[in-house]
């Protein structure tokens, strides 16, 4: 099912991410809750290698980026 991932820093304008399917999400929720921070980037490359996907590292590139961020999907 196809499903869009939207993310946000604090205090910033809700984005989203080019990839993720309805299943990322739920696996990213199930880790790691709503909020995704910096001490979760290590989990998330593994991730993207045990599961050969490179979402979880566009997540994890974002957290690099701005920090902390908050996850929902929307259809």
């Amino acid at each position: 099912m196809s499903v869009t991932i939207n993310w946000r820093p604090t205090n910033t304008k809700d984005k989203h991410f080019d990839g993720g399917t309805s299943s990322s999400l739920q696996v990213l929720k199930q880790t790691f809750g709503q909020h995704i921070g910096p001490g979760d980037v290590a989990a998330l490359r593994a991730m993207a290698r045990a599961a050969n996907d490179e979402f979880y590292n566009e997540v994890a590139d974002t957290i690099e980026h701005v920090g902390e961020i908050e996850i929902w999907g929307s259809h």
